[in-house]
């Protein structure tokens, strides 16, 4: 046999291919078992197929043609050999379908590269067939890329069923807090010159208490939002929190620390009620949590606050925010980023999740029965110190998010404190390191940042014209929706499709809007009950503006 370049022979039923001593199909019947495959193939609507090393390409006519729709065949190829003997055999009729990608690549994220680019993408599923013993050859490259893109495809309909619930109300939010970027400050990145203290709302908070009694004066205390309430009950008032929810319910968090002066890191999508409370300095920034023509045109703005990556978690983020307002040199210290539980709650006595639980708790519904632990959808893990904990899928997800933040650099001297919960991606301290840490650090003022006046008054009138083209083109929208703009003619729908998709926040939350704007008449209409929301919610806003610059 010959063990170099794949070679063709010919059987009784058809050819087979030899290569590096092995035969790629069967040498009695070489079509048997990939024609078999193609044929008891079950394809839903919107799936990716991955066809692992075509070779000849059989089957191929028979995907193609029971292919439902919206559905793509992805042929994948690691051997370059094998890819420069398959597209010379393989049909050309096959190569040239529009619903067929061949590539040839052993990268992963080359893969998912090239599936992003499809037109039929997203898709809600990727169904792996693999059409010749080829697949066998790279057999971790096809592995790997079919992990890579079943994650991908996971978390883009993760982060679709977020925008539904909330994305309406994330854009409303940006509106709200568009005219607090007249008096915000701007991101302070290196000047904290003293070790930063990221307290999470995880359960190992509680063990962290009485270090940051001990160093209190020498450290900076970012905490998150709803860690709040468990520094206020031990006396600790932090130099910062960090805030990222925009529903209602974070307002629990902010009981009690009225007016305290509190400077808060939030993000343009929180919930304004609940950190204007405070009273005290205000950071902005922006997490850009649609890629959306909304969202583009904002961040094109001359107000538009710093960007950050989305990262979902506030934890995250705060630890985030935290190596990037810390001088280069000055370490960050994480606790309370667990990410699970551990024989209760999920989050540490006295934060605000765990006081509404007892809150809301009675004889019907004791406090028992709202622990996540005796859910279903939990997942056994090990902790960082070999102990058994628990966790679901959505915290687990923030765990895996922040280890490849921290593999791409992000957090470069991050570490943890005495952490129980999964492994975040950063090393972890004891008490004797963390004293020695902080100890090598003389404890620094951290400096005020002031408003500009001149750039107040910039702002103002650049925000006042972003807020009313907005609202001019809601208006003009609903006009012609309602039929209160005269008849436009043939023009009417190509007019409407172009307001419509220039604000595409007025569907992008909707069930179907990942599909993009539709002319069909429920479609229309369901936008036109999105323009009165937004038309109120703007007209507030100017409002608003109006007070701050007064």
């Amino acid at each position: 046999m010959n063990s170099g370049l794949p070679i063709l022979f010919n059987t009784a039923r058809g050819y087979t291919v030899e290569y590096r001593k092995r035969f790629l199909y069967s040498r009695y019947d070489p079509q048997k078992h990939p024609v078999a495959t193609a044929s008891s193939a079950k394809i839903l609507p919107e799936t990716l197929v991955l066809c692992i090393s075509p070779l000849l390409g059989y089957g191929l006519d028979l995907l193609l043609d029971k292919l439902p729709e919206k559905s793509v065949i992805l042929g994948l190829e690691a051997d370059e050999e094998l890819m420069k003997f398959s597209v010379s055999h393989i049909q050309p009729s096959i190569l040239q379908n529009p619903r067929f990608r061949y590539i040839r690549t052993s990268s992963a994220n080359l893969v998912l590269q090239e599936a992003a680019k499809l037109s039929q993408a997203p898709f809600r599923r990727c169904l792996r067939i693999d059409m010749s013993g080829g697949s066998a050859l790279h057999a971790d490259v096809y592995d790997s890329t079919v992990s890579v893109l079943d994650n991908w495809i996971s978390c883009y309909w993760k982060n679709r069923i977020t925008l539904i619930k909330l994305g309406r109300n994330y854009t409303r939010n940006v509106f709200r807090n568009t005219p607090l970027l007249c008096n915000s400050l701007k991101l302070p990145y290196g000047s904290v010159n003293r070790p930063v203290m990221v307290l999470g709302a995880g359960p190992s908070a509680e063990n962290a208490l009485p270090f940051i009694r001990e160093y209190r004066e020498k450290l900076y205390l970012l905490a998150v939002d709803t860690a709040l309430p468990l520094l206020l009950d031990h006396s600790l008032k932090p130099d910062a929190i960090v805030i990222l929810e925009s529903q209602l319910w974070i307002e629990h968090s902010f009981i009690g620390a009225t007016c305290s002066g509190i400077p808060v890191f939030a993000d343009m999508t929180a919930r304004k009620g609940a950190f204007s409370v405070l009273s005290g300095p205000v950071y902005l920034f922006f997490t850009e949590f649609a890629d959306t023509r909304f969202t583009r045109r904002f961040l094109e703005t001359p107000f538009a606050p710093a960007r950050l990556p989305a990262m979902g978690s506030v934890g995250i983020a705060a630890l985030l925010l935290a190596r990037k307002i810390a001088a280069d040199s000055v370490p960050v210290i994480a606790s309370g980023l667990d990410f699970s539980w551990g024989k209760a709650f999920s989050h540490a006595r006295g934060t605000s999740p765990v006081r509404d639980i007892f809150c809301a708790s009675t004889r019907l519904f004791p406090v028992s029965s709202a622990c996540p632990s005796v859910k279903p959808g939990k997942i056994g893990r090990t902790g960082m110190r070999n102990t058994p904990i628990e966790t679901d899928p959505a915290l687990s997800g923030y765990a895996e998010l922040s280890v490849q933040f921290a593999r791409a650099g992000y957090f470069s001297e991050c570490y943890v404190l005495g952490q129980t919960g999964l492994d975040i991606g950063i090393p972890c301290l004891n008490a004797d390191k963390f004293r020695a840490l902080i100890d090598a650090h003389a404890p620094e003022t951290f400096p005020v940042s002031k408003t500009d006046t001149a750039q107040t008054e910039q702002f103002s009138q650049a925000i006042a014209c972003f807020l009313e083209n907005e609202l001019s083109g809601l208006l003009e929208l609903r006009g012609i929706l309602t039929g209160e703009t005269p008849d436009l003619g043939r023009r009417k729908e190509q007019c409407i499709r172009d307001l419509a998709e220039s604000m595409d926040y007025l569907y992008m939350h909707f069930p179907d809007g990942h599909r993009g704007f539709s002319g069909e008449q429920a479609f229309l209409k369901r936008v036109r009950i999105e323009i009165d929301v937004f038309v109120k919610t703007i007209r507030n806003a100017l409002t608003d503006l109006q007070s701050v610059t007064l």
